[in-house]
């Protein structure tokens, strides 16, 4: 199983998918009060994608990590 596939961080990206996708459909409801609050809720997105980009980084380096101390 690689990393990728751990129960763990498959739950981590579906929590911040979700929080994506809820803030999302906020959005596109109308939400936004004013242009400053629709400011506000893009950039929580855009730091919940990056969240996401994060994670995938920190596991392709424990992975590659682990191959160098194989070899």
């Amino acid at each position: 199983m690689s990393l990728q596939d751990d129960p763990l961080i498959i739950q981590i990206k579906l929590f911040i998918n979700d929080e994506i996708a809820k803030i999302a459909n906020s959005l596109a409801n109308g939400s936004a009060g004013s242009f400053d609050d629709y400011k506000k809720q893009c950039g929580r997105i855009q730091g919940l994608r990056q969240s996401l980009a994060i994670v995938d980084d920190a596991i392709e380096l424990y992975v590659n990590d682990e191959d160098d101390d194989e070899i």
